[in-house]
């Protein structure tokens, strides 16, 4: 009861899916050579300049605003009692080893000193 397709349709249906299976495969390349071109970097050759390079140095000066703080602080304490005559230095200043810090009034201590040695 079947009838044979003619060959004419069996091309005619063959050469249509073969054109949708081509153009299908000619956007999916397509797709992923514009994604690969997108995601590449690039540089316009009009935005590139040229020029020789000249040796020597160079100045800058930058000025800003803001507060030095000091990178660490030392609590000094004295193993004997007295009283700070004069401060030579302030926090946040900097100091070298053997700087002096501050004089202390050292009389009543040197009396106490030389009464222990007599």
């Amino acid at each position: 009861m079947d009838r044979e397709i003619p060959k004419e349709v069996l091309r005619k249906e063959r050469r249509r899916k073969m054109i949708k299976l081509v153009a299908v495969v000619g956007v999916c390349v397509l797709v992923v050579i514009l994604v690969i071109s997108f995601l590449r970097d690039s540089v316009n050759r009009k935005n590139i300049q040229l020029s020789t390079v000249d040796t020597g140095t160079i100045e800058v000066s930058v000025s800003a605003s803001g507060k030095v703080a000091p990178a660490f602080e030392e609590i000094i304490n004295t193993p004997i009692e007295s009283r700070i005559v004069e401060v030579y230095k302030r926090g946040g200043d900097s100091v070298d080893v053997g700087t002096p810090l501050l004089r202390l009034d050292l009389q009543t201590i040197e009396t106490d000193y030389r009464k222990m040695l007599d």
